[in-house]
């Protein structure tokens, strides 16, 4: 569980999961792809998390979204003619604190 839905139409990547834990952290991965523009998929995960750390550099977008024990990261870019989209999740109890 990586913390947000799909975007819309995309398939998950063989082999594109992938959950580890470790001590008090957990970490969900997932890598997605869609024929869709950077700028669809950008615009679909940017209202997922409207408050996240927005990046753009060239033709990569990445959007980074936490609160204490929990943060989300997506990168989305262009990949093979088609849009990549790698979501990880990362939860802990210490995740974010400031000690």
């Amino acid at each position: 569980n990586v913390g947000v839905d799909p975007y819309p139409g995309a398939t998950l990547m063989r082999n594109g999961s992938a959950s580890v834990a470790f001590g008090d952290f957990h970490s969900a991965t997932a890598e997605f792809e869609t024929d869709d523009p950077v700028a669809s998929v950008a615009a679909f995960y940017g209202s997922k998390f409207p408050a996240a750390s927005v990046t753009t550099s060239g033709e990569r977008t990445s959007i980074v979204a936490g609160e204490k024990g929990n943060m989300t990261t997506i990168i989305i870019e262009p990949e093979g003619g088609k849009t990549r989209i790698h979501v990880a999740k990362i939860t802990g109890k210490s995740l974010g604190s400031t000690n």
